[in-house]
């Protein structure tokens, strides 16, 4: 009995299975003839058309030379060309060509033509290393097997140890082969490996009166007050007239003061990166060391701007000022400079609360003498206005540097450039850079002209850099990280045979079109 009632079951299963599965075949079956009477409708809507049954300018079906072709392949053939398109329309704005008729003093630039073929690739560096400058390789390389330098002249020996410090050779036992012999020069500019000890020791040795230049890079491991207290025991020092301690982080205002109090005839005094010497220290440099002519106090933040405002008047012989990354510095502090009638070139980078009221008042003041200006970064408050400013005062500026300023335009650089004295110039990415200022370098620059920056100004034209390349015959160095909107064309169409170009895009290849 329970065999035949579980056969009946089943049966009873497989019947009701076959009748589901029927009923969704007829489902489907009746979905699919809807789908294909709609098919049907729209194929003889199609095949069936008639313009004249509907002139609207909105019908897309209309063979008009607006219309939208239909179709896959049309469809795609239409996303392909609008893609182009605006491809050439962005090419079109970065390369000026919709602005070249207003800029009407550069017809000769657009007219320009590479005297030299430009699928010849860069000119051909074939400089021959010195006799003097191989030595020196193999002297860094085997230099822990020096024994001494007794009788090597201070300026090799200066030499040698700056190859030493850029291949980070500079141990302590290197370290002392050249402080023996009272040299008049110590220059170490990597002191990393060298701690409190090595370096207390090495003052010991070289803080004579025949000391003239005392300079060492990295040196906050081992220069702090000890040391500092150790060049004063050594004093005076008559003949030492530079003194650059770069990062000394452990040096208080109290051990510089001591270790200037033994340095009557200092001139150069540079300590960036201090972070502990503040406004009170700032305050006795006028009777320390009355002489001083440059002064380095880059990111020393404890220093505040209200110390500078009152001391550097009093400080009248200083022709070299650089007080970077000091977020203080403001227009009060560049009107204090006015008083500074020896004041030829001032860096101020990364002081970002400098407005254009701060750079007016400086042009009007130290404008006429000032030869070398540093403006990197200042923020977003100095604009066309105050370049201008600087323009039309500034007519003896031999470097210029204002990196990243995003709101200096085309026209006012431009003007600042029209003075002809400019060397060195750096604008790296300020992006309103264009065919005005590469017209000003080729017309009045062109006998000055030794260093340029243009890294990320994608406005400069192709066609506007190749003269500036041709006529500036004194350039040679080429700085373009970025600028991929540059050809061969302008890069390698120019006679100036001693000119590096530093940044080629690697997409750049020797096309001459």
């Amino acid at each position: 009995m329970a065999k035949k009632r579980s056969r009946d079951n089943t049966q009873t299963a497989e019947q009701e299975n076959g009748r589901r599965k029927q009923g969704e075949s007829c489902e489907a079956g009746s979905r699919r003839k809807d789908m294909a009477s709609i098919a049907r409708r729209r194929a003889a809507h199609f095949a069936n058309f008639n313009a004249d049954e509907d002139t609207s300018e909105n019908n897309v079906h209309v063979g008009s030379d607006q219309a939208r072709t239909l179709g896959p392949w049309s469809s795609a053939m239409e996303l392909v060309n609008a893609r182009e398109k605006a491809q050439h329309d962005r090419q079109a704005k970065l390369q000026g060509i919709k602005g070249a008729t207003e800029e009407g003093h550069l017809e000769d630039e657009a007219e320009w033509q590479p005297r030299r073929d430009p699928a010849l690739g860069p000119h051909p560096q074939e400089s021959v290393r010195s006799l003097f400058d191989t030595c020196l390789d193999v002297l860094t390389t085997y230099v822990d097997c020096v024994e001494s330098l007794w009788g090597v002249p201070d300026v090799i020996k200066v030499r040698l140890a700056t190859s030493v410090c850029s291949h980070r050779k500079m141990s302590p036992e290197v370290a002392r082969l050249f402080a023996v012999g009272s040299p008049a020069e110590m220059q170490l500019p990597d002191c990393t490996q060298l701690d409190s000890v090595v370096l207390r020791e090495i003052i010991q040795q070289v803080a004579t009166e025949r000391l003239q230049r005392l300079e060492l890079g990295f040196c906050g491991r081992g220069f702090g007050d000890e040391a500092a207290a150790l060049m004063a025991a050594a004093g005076p020092l008559r003949a030492l007239e530079v003194l650059a301690l770069e990062g000394a982080y452990r040096l208080s205002d109290a051990g510089l003061e001591e270790a200037l109090s033994a340095t009557p005839s200092l001139t150069w005094l540079a300590v960036p990166q201090s972070s502990r010497l503040s406004g009170s220290l700032l305050d006795k440099l006028p009777s320390l060391v009355p002489g001083l002519t440059h002064l380095n106090l880059a990111d020393c933040r404890g220093i505040d701007a209200d110390s500078l405002v009152t001391v550097l008047p009093r400080m009248s012989a200083l022709r070299t000022l650089k007080l970077d990354f000091i977020p203080e510095v403001d227009d009060a502090v560049l009107a204090a400079m006015g008083s500074l009638s020896e004041l030829r070139e001032l860096s101020i980078r990364c002081c970002q609360t400098i407005t254009d009221a701060g750079l007016t008042a400086l042009a009007a003041t130290r404008g006429p003498v000032l030869e070398m200006l540093r403006l990197d970064e200042c923020g977003g408050n100095v604009t066309d206005r105050g370049v201008e400013a600087l323009a039309s005062q500034c007519r003896a500026l031999r470097v210029f540097s204002a990196r990243r300023c995003t709101r200096l335009g085309d026209k006012a650089l431009a003007e600042l450039l029209r003075a002809g004295t400019v060397q060195h110039l750096s604008l790296s990415g300020v992006t309103g850079v264009g065919p005005a200022v590469a017209g000003a370098l080729a017309s009045c620059c062109q006998h000055t002209l030794e260093h340029l920056d243009v890294s990320f100004c994608r406005k400069l034209p192709d066609r506007c850099l190749g003269p500036v390349l041709d006529r500036c015959y004194r350039l040679r160095r080429l700085v373009i990280f970025g600028c991929s909107q540059l050809s061969p064309r302008s890069l390698y169409g120019h006679f100036n045979i001693g000119l590096v170009i530093d940044g080629v895009h690697t997409k750049i290849g020797l096309w001459t079109g």
